[in-house]
């Protein structure tokens, strides 16, 4: 940060709804598990298929069970705040990666208050920066 620079707004997302999120991709690795089970079941009665080499039982597994563990250990690496100048977002889980981008930069902001905010949140919401030619950061 800068000698004049003073932060305005920091902290982390509210767990339960940052962790929430991850159950989207677990319903899909449901999907892919039954139905990886619907065609490994018929091809045990014609004796061919073995569960381990069965592409949709591991991507049914790291949907149910991967997504949500990766969730839960960046929780405690994510990081954001607002200084007088920037927004600074911090993440990642075994290096630590920093998304900074200045006020003169960003074209387009979004605050967006879904139904698990208002169930589970209180004060909560995402806020969509959006930057030209650059992607648009999320903070959940």
């Amino acid at each position: 940060m800068d000698k004049d620079e003073k932060v305005l707004l920091e902290g982390k997302p509210k767990f339960w709804l940052f962790f929430l999120i991850s159950f989207g991709a677990s319903f899909f690795g449901l999907l892919f598990l039954i139905f990886g089970s619907i065609a490994l079941f018929e091809g045990i009665k014609e004796g061919e298929i073995i569960l381990i080499l069965f592409p949709h039982f591991w991507i049914g597994l790291i949907l149910v069970f991967g997504y949500p563990i990766y969730k839960f250990l960046v929780y405690k690496y994510t990081y954001y705040a607002i200084t007088n100048k920037r927004v600074i977002i911090q993440k990642g889980l075994i290096g630590r990666d920093f998304e900074i981008v200045d006020f003169d930069k960003i074209t387009n902001a979004e605050v967006n208050v879904g139904v698990l905010d208002k169930l589970f949140g209180g004060n909560s919401g995402s806020i969509l920066i959006s930057t030209a030619g650059t992607l648009t950061y999320v903070r959940n």
